[in-house]
C-alpha cells in the first residue's frame, strides 16, 4: 500500500504538537526508495529515516551519514490464509453501510465528533462479521496508519500473551537488563507496575513526552532506562510512555531477535493482522507506546482477539 504525499503531509504531519506544527511545515523531505532527508540546518548533516522493510522505518541519530546502508528487515513470519474471507484476510468486499448506522458514518466523516476531528477510517464488527466501513480519500482497507498511543494496547496484549504462556511473570520485577545491579531499587518494580504506569518512576513531563524516541532518533535504551525512582512502585498513577516502553523492553531483552515468533510481530501474524507495521529504533527496541502502524480491519481483530477473552 502507498500514500501519497499529500496526504502524509495532511494526516500524519499537522496537529501533532501545538509547537511542532510551525516548524515541520517548512522543512523540505527528500524522498528517496529506502529512505527519507529532512534538511533541517545548513551547518549539520540532514536527518535520516531509513526503511526496514515490512518492518516500517527507523529514524537515525542526529549526524547519520546520508548515505549509511539501510539494515533491510524481516518478511512476514506468516502467508495469508487461503481463506480469503474475513476475518482471516482482507478479501472481503466493504458491505454496503446499514441505514441505521448511516447517520453516524456520516457525522464521524464530517467533523461532528469534535472541533479539529479527522476521521480517515471507520469500521463496524458485529457477530464476528464485518457489518460496515468507510474510508476517507486516499486510505482503504490495506493502508496502515499511525496508531500513536493504541500501540500501547497492542503492547499489554502481547505481554499477556506472554504470560499466558508462562514465559513472563507479570507480578515478579521486571526483568530489565539495565536494572540488575545489586541494590538497584528500581529492581522492584513489576511488569504490572509497568503496564498500569504505577512505576513510581520520574519523568520529565506530566504524561511523559518521548519526543526524542519518536522524533529525535534517541533509542528507548538511551531514554527510558535512566529516570529514578520517586515514589514506592504501585503507590502511584502517572500517564507514563517511559513505563511501557520499559515493558516491552524487559520481555523481548529475554528473546533473541531471530525467534519472531515470541517478538511482537508474531502475534501480529497470529491474529492475522498482515498490515500491521511495528516500527523499532535503530537499536532495534520495539517502540510500542506509540509506533505502530495498522488498520481498522487489523485493530478489529484485536478487539475481536480480547472479547474471545485471547482465543483466535
Amino acid at each position: 500500500s502507498e500514500r501519497t504525499r499529500a496526504s502524509v503531509d495532511a494526516n500524519e504531519l499537522r496537529g501533532i504538537y501545538p509547537e511542532f506544527d510551525p516548524l515541520i511545515a517548512g522543512l523540505p523531505a527528500e524522498i528517496g526508495r529506502d529512505r527519507v532527508l529532512v534538511r533541517y540546518d545548513p551547518a549539520l548533516p540532514p536527518r535520516v529515516a531509513l526503511s526496514r522493510s515490512l518492518d516500517g522505518c527507523t529514524i537515525m541519530p542526529i549526524g547519520t551519514p546520508v548515505d549509511m546502508r539501510s539494515p533491510g528487515g524481516h518478511v512476514r513470519g506468516r502467508s495469508p490464509h487461503r481463506n480469503t474471507r474475513w476475518p482471516y484476510n482482507d478479501g472481503s468486499p466493504a458491505p454496503p453501510t446499514p441505514l441505521a448506522l448511516r447517520p453516524a458514518f456520516d457525522a464521524a466523516f464530517t467533523g461532528t465528533y469534535g472541533v479539529g476531528s479527522n476521521t480517515t477510517a471507520l469500521v463496524v464488527v458485529r457477530d464476528g462479521k464485518l457489518v460496515a466501513e468507510r474510508y476517507a480519500a486516499g486510505f482503504g482497507p490495506e493502508v496502515p496508519q499511525r496508531t500513536w498511543s493504541i500501540a500501547k494496547s497492542f503492547a499489554g496484549t502481547y505481554i499477556g500473551t506472554l504470560a499466558a504462556k508462562g514465559l513472563v511473570d507479570v507480578n515478579a520485577p521486571a526483568p530489565v537488563p539495565e536494572w540488575q545491579a545489586p541494590g538497584d531499587p528500581r529492581g522492584r518494580i513489576t511488569l504490572d507496575n509497568l503496564l498500569r504506569m504505577a512505576s513510581g518512576l520520574h519523568s520529565d513531563t506530566p504524561g511523559n513526552r518521548t519526543d526524542a524516541i519518536y522524533f529525535g532518533g534517541t533509542a528507548v535504551t538511551e531514554q527510558t532506562i535512566g529516570w529514578p525512582l520517586e515514589a514506592p512502585p504501585g503507590t502511584r498513577f502517572r500517564y507514563a510512555n517511559n513505563d511501557i516502553l520499559l515493558a516491552v523492553r524487559a520481555v523481548t531483552a529475554r528473546i533473541p531477535a531471530e525467534d519472531r515468533d515470541l517478538r511482537p510481530p508474531g502475534l501480529a501474524d497470529q491474529l492475522d493482522m498482515l498490515h500491521t507495521v511495528l516500527e523499532q529504533d535503530w537499536r532495534e527496541n520495539f517502540i510500542l507506546s506509540s509506533q505502530a502502524w495498522s488498520t481498522a480491519r487489523d485493530l478489529a481483530r484485536l478487539g475481536m482477539f480480547w472479547l474471545a477473552d485471547g482465543v483466535w
